[in-house]
């Protein structure tokens, strides 16, 4: 997961635990989604949510634009084991501009 902020040198902090000081990259489950926090002096924090969500493999729809799929099948549901798998977090990269002030 990767986190990018203007200006550059904001903590991140996510409800997960782990931090790092932008721009930055973190291992995180794609299974959780979790909130991340941004801050730094001078600047008021910021907050962005990010989502767990599935992600169909090539043969579950068609790509009609980053993103948007269509075509999908009952294969994301929870009786495929293998749905899990398929998961990733949104947005990533995670990017805010943060506001001077506070």
């Amino acid at each position: 997961m990767r986190f990018q902020s203007q200006p550059e040198g904001a903590l991140v902090t996510t409800s997960l635990g782990p931090s790092c000081v932008t721009p930055c990259s973190l291992d995180l489950s794609r299974f959780d989604g979790f909130e991340a926090v941004f801050t730094k002096a001078g600047y008021a924090s910021g907050k962005v949510l990010v989502a767990s969500i599935f992600s169909p493999g090539r043969s579950d729809g068609v790509t009609i634009a980053p993103g948007i799929r269509f075509g999908l099948t009952d294969r994301n549901s929870l009786a495929d084991p293998g749905a899990n798998f398929r998961r990733e977090l949104l947005p990533n990269p995670v990017q805010i501009v943060l506001q001077t002030g506070q």
